[in-house]
């Protein structure tokens, strides 16, 4: 009922709901199905070289790359920035080294791939950050980092005040060959316009899609900055398949270890909107209306009948004296 009401008021789409809630059954699929032959990623900024390496054409070394996905993806079109060698190859080490290290401060669980969360904790099953969580800042190093990010890619939104973008929210992902994650958006309410992934140690290819045929594949060399804003990071999905290899023009390139650094600005939580309060209509007819009609015989048929949810009765008389209970059902909202 909450989640219908949820839907009703805010203008989160069918499809990313779908999204959501498969979010964790695709991340858990079973291993031993077979997996499809990947389909071929053109790239006009990398090659693979014979020996399986990915190479980025020395012209385009440290260059921004503004790839189009859609020209009409929704009110706006959508495209991707690919920072080629954001970090150096000296970087890239000690940040593996300070952060990834095998035996660090990694958490698997409910994930079939081991994440780390520094500023706030993302939880996988509400799909939300986890506020009240103890969790440490960023890194110093991690600081820099986002400081350097912020200043490259400052505020897309005018409106909201000039300057760079806070990122306060960091989580490393450890991707092993054969790991991915499912398509999926992220959570718009607790996330701000901007994401932010560093690619480490390894290539992959990414996926990112609006519907079934608007699709699109990226290369993410390893040390670039993927850089999601506007439809892109709003409107399009974006997912790693779950193999051991991909192909880059024509050829196969074998995934390696990658640790990817998605730096995000965290939403604090605020006054709840009024609009979200609101039923939807079926609601309206089929719930509100409904207790409202038996609302006047509510005292005569169970009220002085004596007639209880037992298991409502069990659970309040087990508490202790003094205990201050809330109703936070949706008639209790309005009234």
């Amino acid at each position: 009922r909450a989640a219908f009401s949820y839907y009703n008021s805010t203008s989160i789409s069918k499809n990313e709901l779908k999204v959501r809630y498969a979010t964790e059954e695709l991340e858990n699929e079973d291993e031993s199905q077979p997996i499809p032959e990947p389909s071929d990623c053109p790239c006009s900024y990398a090659t693979v070289t014979e020996d399986g390496r990915v190479e980025v054409l020395k012209s385009l070394e440290k260059q921004c790359i503004h790839v189009i996905l859609d020209e009409n993806g929704g009110n706006e079109s959508a495209a991707v920035d690919i920072f080629l060698d954001f970090v150096s190859p000296e970087e890239e080490s000690r940040l593996l080294d300070e952060l990834a290290g095998r035996d660090g401060p990694w958490s698997s669980s409910a994930l079939s791939r081991r994440v780390q969360h520094y500023g706030h904790t993302f939880n996988y099953r509400t799909l939300m950050l986890d506020y009240s969580k103890n969790t440490p800042p960023l890194p110093e190093s991690c600081v820099d980092l986002a400081h350097r990010i912020s200043t490259t890619y400052p505020n897309p939104n005018p409106g909201e005040g000039p300057g760079e973008v806070v990122l306060d929210q960091l989580t490393l992902n450890e991707y092993l060959p054969g790991q991915g994650i499912a398509a999926h958006t992220d959570t718009k309410s607790c996330f701000g316009p901007s994401i932010f992934i560093l690619s480490l140690g390894s290539a992959v290819v990414m996926r990112l899609a609006l519907d079934e045929d608007k699709t699109r594949q990226v290369l993410l060399p390893a040390r670039s900055l993927l850089a999601l804003r506007g439809a892109a990071r709003s409107q399009w999905t974006h997912g790693i398949s779950s193999r051991k290899m991909d192909k880059v023009g024509g050829r196969l390139l074998a995934r390696g270890r990658r640790v990817s650094l998605t730096f995000r600005q965290a939403l604090r939580p605020g006054p709840i909107p009024p609009e979200c309060l609101r039923s939807g209509r079926l609601e309206q007819d089929h719930v509100i209306q409904v207790y409202d009609a038996i609302a006047v015989h509510w005292n005569h048929t169970r009220g002085l009948r004596k007639v209880y949810w037992q298991r409502v009765k069990s659970f309040i008389e087990a508490l202790p004296p003094g205990s201050v209970l809330a109703d936070v059902g949706e008639r209790a909202l309005l009234a």
